[in-house]
């Protein structure tokens, strides 16, 4: 009986198994790291930011309904006081819950108080470049009244979302890279967002859609949420551009 003959080291046989390899950014492919689902949707991004600042707005411009109607004097000065303790303890609570589908690490305290402090860093900022803006602005004519508003709320936005972007560098640096984008993101955003809210508001108001703010009763819930959501869907999208270049410092690390 013959024997069969040799295997032939040319013949075809079975594909030996794939090794995973790194992506070009350095991460690993889902398949490789168990099929993992996305870790921060852009999408939820967007979405929660909406509905952050939508409610907060809604909070502190009744807030400032209230005060007024309780001293009988204008009430925004204690919610100016008070409108970076509520976005950044409502708002950034939000925000920090979403982000550690990212970044596991994140303390959601210390998201918190880095969006307060930052923010009213960005407060300061704000009220001196508006002294010379308005220096400046203050004796050329009752028509620059719109373009002043439109300024003020771009140069708010900016102001806030470096200072508050800037903070939260601080506490994101220990985990993930990917900052730089970040910084930018939120201060494009945030001016953008703030901007595309006063620009609703002014024109809604001239066009007498909604009740005018200084009525008995001031703007209804509805039209301050949705004052509130123009500009945190302008900012979450903004930023929600920046989310996938924040990659977890020990991923980059393995790829090494």
């Amino acid at each position: 009986m013959n024997s069969p003959p040799p295997a032939d080291s040319n013949m075809p046989g079975p594909d030996p198994p794939e090794v995973p390899t790194s992506s070009a950014d350095g991460s690993m492919p889902n398949a490789a790291l168990g099929a993992q689902p996305a870790l921060a949707p852009q999408k939820l991004w967007v979405f929660g930011n909406t509905l952050g600042f939508a409610i907060v707005t809604a909070i502190l411009f009744r807030m400032v309904i209230e005060l007024s109607a309780a001293s009988g004097a204008p009430g925004g000065g204690e919610a100016l006081y008070a409108s970076e303790l509520v976005v950044g303890s409502g708002l950034g609570t939000l925000q920090a819950l979403i982000l550690k589908r990212q970044v596991p690490r994140l303390r959601v305290w210390q998201w918190v108080l880095a969006s307060i402090l930052g923010g009213y860093l960005g407060m300061v900022l704000w009220g001196i470049v508006m002294l010379i803006l308005i220096s400046i602005l203050i004796g050329s004519g009752p028509g620059n009244a719109i373009i002043v508003a439109l300024l003020s709320a771009t140069l708010l936005g900016g102001t806030l979302g470096a200072s508050i972007a800037l903070a939260q560098v601080v506490v994101l640096s220990r985990h993930v890279r990917g900052l730089r984008r970040w910084w930018w993101a939120n201060v494009v955003g945030r001016s953008l967002g703030w901007l595309s809210a006063v620009f609703v508001r002014q024109l809604s108001t001239a066009i007498q859609i909604f009740a005018p703010f200084d009525s008995s009763l001031g703007p209804s819930i509805l039209t301050l949420l949705f004052w509130g959501g123009i500009g945190g869907l302008v900012y979450g999208g903004v930023t929600a551009w920046a989310l996938p270049s924040l990659t977890p410092r020990s991923q980059r690390l393995r790829s090494n």
